[in-house]
Order: C-alpha cells, then structure tokens, then sequence
C-alpha cells in the first residue's frame, strides 16, 4: 500500500474524532522505516504490515474499515480491563 493512501486515510480518520480526544493526543498515527509500516491508535499498534495481509485489510472493505474494527477491538479490550 502507498504512503500517500495511508496517510490521506489517517488524516480522515483523525478528522472524524471527537475534537476532545484529537487535543488529548488520543489519535490515529502512522509511522515507517521504508521497510515496515506501522499505524497506531492511541499509541496502542493496530496495523503492522509485517503481521496484517492486504488480503485480511480488503476482507473487511479496506484500510479505514480495517483500522476502525482494529481501533473498536482495542477499545473492547480496553472495557473488559476497566470492569
């Protein structure tokens, strides 16, 4: 996948959070190498591409349905700590 594509869905993303949790820093990131890429969402790793196929992103409808259900997983886990 391009960075240029990632990067424009990121930017979505994060355009779509709440603006309190965007000025918290609770946002989507994007990080490479050149070699490996990795995004995150609140600093939790939801998207490597050594572990995640383009395969596995396009059954889910693509990057940013893939990266939502990946951010909602977290988010889930994150409920089940708190209870």
């Amino acid at each position: 996948m391009r960075s240029e594509n990632i990067i424009k869905v990121i930017e979505d993303l994060n355009q779509d959070l709440p603006e309190e949790l965007y000025e918290n820093g609770i946002i989507y990131d994007y990080t490479t190498n050149g070699f490996v890429e990795i995004i995150r969402f609140a600093d939790y790793e939801i998207c490597h591409s050594d572990m995640n196929t383009e395969e596995e992103i396009e059954e889910v409808g693509g990057l940013k349905q893939f990266l939502v259900q990946q951010k909602d997983k977290f988010i889930d886990m994150l409920i089940k700590v708190k209870s």
